[in-house]
């Protein structure tokens, strides 16, 4: 699940959007659509760490053979 932005029409800019975060948590923020994008870029670019973390573990555990 992604960081969402949900908007208020006729409120004041400071409460007219909402974030929401992918445990469901609300953030309010005035500027939400540039701080969404880079953190669902943020939530990407750890997932593709934790992949290449995952593989190199796996990779070494190949290397290394099986316990004698």
């Amino acid at each position: 699940m992604n960081y969402s932005v949900k908007k208020f029409r006729g409120h004041h800019p400071r409460e007219a959007f909402v974030i929401t975060t992918p445990d469901g948590k609300m953030l309010l923020d005035i500027y939400p659509s540039s701080i969404v994008k880079e953190l669902n870029k943020l939530r990407r670019d750890i997932q593709n760490l934790e992949t290449v973390r995952d593989r190199l573990l796996e990779n070494a555990r190949i290397l290394k053979g099986p316990k004698p």
